[in-house]
């Protein structure tokens, strides 16, 4: 009795263990090749357009509904406006310092802007 009780707590929990990190360490190539597959290079993907914007692309905002796209640009301290449509840029707009993230409300046509260095957010009306 006393040698079930020490199978059941000790040693197969520890099987269990070494059994489940041989597996995770044998599967390393196959799990990274996955993730290539899905994120990185998804199946008949090829580049469409490349649209200039100011210096240092942070993040982007979309509107789907005005089909446009908002970039962040850290260095230039502006917010490129790019027409989704025609894969153009529009306009840049001015913002605070070193803007790193964008946010789009497309009920409101509203963008917000994350500005790092001023700790602030630069809010954009769109509809203009």
């Amino acid at each position: 009795m006393i040698v079930l009780i020490i199978l059941n707590i000790i040693i197969l929990p520890l099987a269990a263990a070494v059994l489940n990190f041989t597996y995770a360490q044998q599967n390393v190539e196959l799990h990274e090749k996955t993730l290539d597959y899905l994120y990185v290079k998804p199946p008949n993907s090829k580049l469409v357009a490349h649209i200039a914007t100011g210096n240092t692309a942070m993040s982007l905002g979309v509107d789907p509904f005005a089909h446009r796209v908002y970039v962040a640009n850290y260095d230039d301290n502006t917010v490129s406006v790019i027409n989704a449509s025609s894969d153009k840029e529009i306009t840049r707009i001015p913002v605070g310092t070193d803007p790193t993230a964008v946010d789009v409300d497309p009920s409101t046509n509203t963008i917000y802007v994350a500005d790092s260095v001023d700790n602030g957010v630069s809010i954009i009306d769109a509809k203009k």
